[in-house]
């Protein structure tokens, strides 16, 4: 999946490294009869903060991949996969309160 992220703006990278920073976290859920994950994180790049700290961040278009290897004997049909992602948005001079998004897509298993 590909969080896209407005110009201006950006997300804290999974570790940004400060402790008071809020990391951007993806957590899968699923009903798939699948190995799924683990996540993939994207490349972090710096942004340079007001003091003049380079924090580790997510900009512009974060790409992040979740492997899903089917079980040999798995069922044809249709699953869900629910990705949530924690995240703070940024801006140079603010941050917004910590959000959550949920997305769920259907996940087909055929045979073949």
């Amino acid at each position: 999946f590909t969080l896209h992220i407005a110009p201006g703006y950006h997300v804290n990278s999974r570790q940004p490294g400060e402790e008071y920073l809020i990391p951007t976290t993806a957590t899968l859920s699923s009903d798939l009869p699948a190995a799924v994950g683990p996540v993939a994180y994207p490349v972090a790049l710096p942004w340079l903060a007001e003091s003049g700290e380079a924090l580790a961040t997510y900009q512009g278009e974060a790409r992040f991949v979740v492997p899903i290897t089917a079980e040999s004997d798995a069922r044809p049909g249709t699953y869900r996969l629910a990705l949530t992602l924690r995240y703070q948005l940024c801006t140079e001079s603010e941050c917004l309160p910590p959000a959550e998004a949920t997305v769920t897509v259907p996940v087909s298993v055929r045979s073949e």
